[in-house]
């Protein structure tokens, strides 16, 4: 386990704050390797601008079918709805319940 330091402040102060899982490294590692094998391959966005399609949705219609054109948009607005209303929510509460506000 390996420590990592933060500078705080504009006088240099340092704080260690918690191990750092090596593990986690390699995880991490893993997960950029395989993200930039599928950006410089051009796995998806060649297959897009294959289809001629301007937008994701007409590209799911076209390459695959209308359901999962449906899905992909179940998907992106449930994620929505979670990113700009059920998050932000959660994190209010825990800041005013960790901070002691009325």
């Amino acid at each position: 386990f390996e420590r990592v330091v933060v500078e705080v402040g504009f006088g240099g102060d340092e704080r260690q704050v918690g191990p750092v899982d090596a593990a986690g490294q390699e995880e991490r590692l893993v997960v950029i390797t395989a993200e930039e094998v599928v950006m410089f391959s051009g796995w998806v966005q060649f297959r897009f601008r294959e289809t001629r399609a301007l937008t994701m949705p007409g590209f799911f219609s076209d390459r695959y079918s209308p359901g999962v054109r449906k899905s992909a948009g179940v998907l992106a607005f449930v994620s929505g709805v979670m990113n700009y209303g059920i998050f932000p929510a959660v994190t209010a509460n825990l800041i005013v319940a960790f901070c002691g506000l009325p």
